[in-house]
């Protein structure tokens, strides 16, 4: 039977003010977990974050609610 890759990389990055940054964006963690506290649904966030990807986005909240 084969092996599952169980691993998940988060794509989130400290910045140099200590902020937590999407990896290759300016989008913050802070932001996306604003707008999922607020309601928002992954693909509501992708809308007014369209440089990021679902992927990204999900992987901020899944951090967050971690």
């Amino acid at each position: 039977m084969a092996q599952l890759d169980l691993k998940q990389t988060l794509p989130l990055v400290a910045d140099e003010s200590g902020g937590v940054r999407i990896i290759g964006s300016r989008g913050t963690l802070d932001t996306i977990v604003d707008e999922f506290k607020r309601g928002a649904t992954a693909e509501q966030i992708l809308e007014d974050f369209p440089s990021l990807t679902l992927r990204e986005i999900y992987g901020a909240i899944a951090y967050y609610l971690e």
